[in-house]
C-alpha cells in the first residue's frame, strides 16, 4: 500500500480543497505513477533529483490525460460504465475517479473565484475546457450513445 505523508497539490487549484482530498490510500497509487510520463524525456529528467517534484509532475500529467478522456468520452456521460471505463486507465476504483474529477473540479473553480493571479499550465487549461464543458451540459447530460461492452478509457483518451 502507498502512503503519502503529504498529499501532491496542483498550482492553479485551490491547495485547502486538494490538502483536504484523501491521498492515502492504494487507489490514488495510480495517480502519481508513471502511467503517462516518459521519464527518458529531457524536460522530465531535470525532475529526477527532486522526489516530490517528479510525484507532482506524474500526478499533473496524470491528472492532465484523465480531464482530456473525459472530454473526448463526454457523448457517453452519465452512463453506468462512464466511470469504470475511466478507471481503468489508472487500474482503481471508479469511484476514487469520480471523487478526484470533482474534488479538481471544485478546487479549480475556487481557485478562480479567490486569488487574483492564477497559474495556468496545460494541466489547468484541460480541466478548465471540461469546466465549461460541464457547466454547458450539466452532469445530466441526455444519453447520446451507449457504451457497449468494449468501451475503456483508452477508446477515448486516445482520441486526443
Amino acid at each position: 500500500m502507498v502512503s503519502f505523508v503529504q498529499p501532491p497539490v496542483l498550482y492553479g487549484f485551490d491547495p485547502e480543497i486538494q490538502e483536504d482530498h484523501p491521498f492515502d490510500n492504494v487507489w490514488s497509487a495510480g495517480f502519481v505513477a508513471k502511467i503517462y510520463t516518459n521519464e527518458q524525456h529531457n524536460e522530465v529528467r531535470r525532475f529526477m533529483v527532486d522526489s516530490s517534484a517528479m510525484q507532482e509532475l506524474k500526478y499533473a500529467n496524470n491528472v492532465f490525460v484523465l480531464f482530456r478522456a473525459l472530454r473526448r468520452c463526454g457523448e457517453f456521460w452519465g452512463q453506468p460504465e462512464f466511470w469504470t471505463a475511466m478507471a481503468r486507465g489508472y487500474s482503481t476504483k471508479p469511484s476514487y475517479v469520480r471523487e478526484l474529477v470533482y474534488m479538481l473540479v471544485d478546487a479549480r473553480k475556487t481557485a478562480l473565484q479567490r486569488m487574483r493571479r492564477v497559474h495556468n499550465s496545460p494541466t489547468t487549461h484541460v480541466v478548465d475546457e471540461f469546466i465549461a464543458w460541464l457547466d454547458q451540459y450539466g452532469p445530466y447530460q441526455p444519453k447520446r450513445r451507449q457504451i457497449d461492452g468494449s468501451i475503456t478509457f483508452f477508446h477515448c483518451s486516445w482520441l486526443l
